[in-house]
């Protein structure tokens, strides 16, 4: 066995990582010096001749998970093949919450899925299929972002996931796992569908946390399973991380958020704003405050309406983002 290799962080915890080598048991490693800062799912190299031992490089990252407030900056993890955004209906998920999040995904080219989760309860995911509504795009602009339901209670509540996974997560290459980001806002139930998919998730978290002597909830900082799989299926790492109240998105630009507003540009097919950068506020010329006006001549109210609710929401996108408002004064 080398002494240097490339390994894989499964946990991140100040100076110290635990990492995972191929399918090895994992191993408590040390950072080496103060200007190497590791997240969970880095590849790194390891360096075994030490005790314990340590961590000398991190490889360069394909995407990373973050979100960030003005100048303070959280990266979640590393190398993510697909996110599964979990929202509900009790209690209820936030869209414009779930909007910078997947501004941030399509940002980084991180593919999602949205997850309606807790599906076995009626009333709750009636409202958050209404909720789901509002972020979708208008049918005559775009393709809907991909969605399933999916629920922990019932026999089959799962399956949807499965095929979903099993669909859009192909191996990297013949000897690397694809990696699964788990990501939410706090009550989405997260944590069971985490046990469901990785059933000993509970035991690794102790093992990991008494070995760090962290004492840390499992929530407080992204970890990485490997999943178990049926023999000739392909090996799955699922990444669990912290849920939010709060998504910031100060480190995007207005570029990213437009990216989950695609109305925007479908409308300016039949003509462009007057001004090159009109940020569709309050500016004269402004196509999308034309047809919201028009809708409303022309009697079409609820088009009008999610018109409205749209702009709100990239309004208030906007102004979190990398993007001051540029009302013009021309």
């Amino acid at each position: 066995m080398p002494d240097r290799c490339i390994a894989r962080v499964m946990r991140a915890h100040g100076a110290n990582a635990w990492v995972e080598v191929n399918a090895e048991a994992m191993v408590l490693a040390q950072l080496k010096g103060r200007s190497i800062e590791a997240i969970t799912n880095d590849r790194v190299v390891l360096d075994r001749q030490t005790d314990p031992p340590q961590i000398t490089e991190i490889l360069e990252r394909r995407n990373s998970l973050l979100r960030q407030e003005g100048h303070r900056e959280k990266r979640l993890a590393a190398n993510i093949d697909l996110a599964l955004l979990i929202l509900s209906g009790e209690p209820s998920f936030s869209p414009e919450t779930t909007l910078r999040v997947m501004a941030g995904l399509v940002a980084q080219q991180i593919p999602f899925l949205l997850v309606v989760n807790k599906s076995d309860l009626d009333g709750p995911t009636q409202m958050a299929l209404k909720s789901l509504s509002r972020i979708q795009p208008m049918p005559e602009t775009a393709p809907e972002w991909p969605w399933i339901l999916a629920n922990t209670k019932q026999v089959n509540g799962l399956d949807a996931l499965h095929q979903e996974i099993e669909l859009n997560c192909p191996a990297v290459s013949s000897s690397e796992s694809s990696s699964i980001a788990l990501m939410g806002e706090s009550g989405m139930g997260k944590s069971s569908l985490l046990n469901l998919l990785v059933p000993d998730a509970n035991a690794q978290t102790q093992a990991i946390s008494e070995a760090l002597s962290s004492g840390r909830h499992t929530t407080t900082s992204s970890q990485a399973y490997r999943m178990p799989q049926a023999p000739g299926k392909r090996s799955l790492r699922l990444i669990d991380t912290p849920g939010f109240q709060r998504f910031g998105i100060s480190h995007l630009d207005r570029e990213d958020v437009a990216s989950v507003f695609p109305e925007w540009s479908w409308l300016q097919q039949g003509g462009s704003c007057r001004f090159q950068d009109c940020a569709h506020l309050h500016e004269p010329g402004c196509v999308v405050q034309a047809a919201i006006k028009t809708a409303v001549d022309a009697g079409q109210l609820a088009r009008a309406n999610a018109l409205e609710d749209k702009r709100i929401l990239w309004e208030r996108l906007l102004s979190s983002a990398n993007a001051p408002d540029r009302r013009s004064t021309r």
